[in-house]
C-alpha cells in the first residue's frame, strides 16, 4: 500500500528488484529502461517507503536495507 502513491517505474523497479530478486539488467531488459534508470527509480522508491512507513519493523528495514544495493 505503502507505494501505491510511488511513480509506477519506481513500485516496478522496487518490486521487482528488492521482493522479486531480479538483477538490474534482467529489469532493463523487462522494462526497457536504462540501468541508471533503473537505479534512480530503484531509490526514488526506497526514499518514498522510509519517508512514508508509519511504522518501521524488521521487514521494512530489511526491504530499504537490500534495496541499497542497486
Amino acid at each position: 500500500r505503502t507505494l501505491r502513491d510511488a511513480g509506477r517505474h519506481e513500485r516496478e523497479a522496487f518490486i521487482l528488484y528488492t521482493i522479486e530478486g531480479f538483477t538490474i539488467d534482467e529489469i532493463t531488459d523487462i522494462t526497457q529502461r536504462s540501468p541508471e534508470e533503473v537505479r534512480k527509480d530503484v531509490h526514488a522508491a526506497r526514499e518514498h517507503l522510509k519517508k512514508a512507513l508509519p511504522v518501521r519493523d524488521s521487514l521494512s528495514d530489511r526491504l530499504i536495507e537490500h534495496s541499497k544495493t542497486a
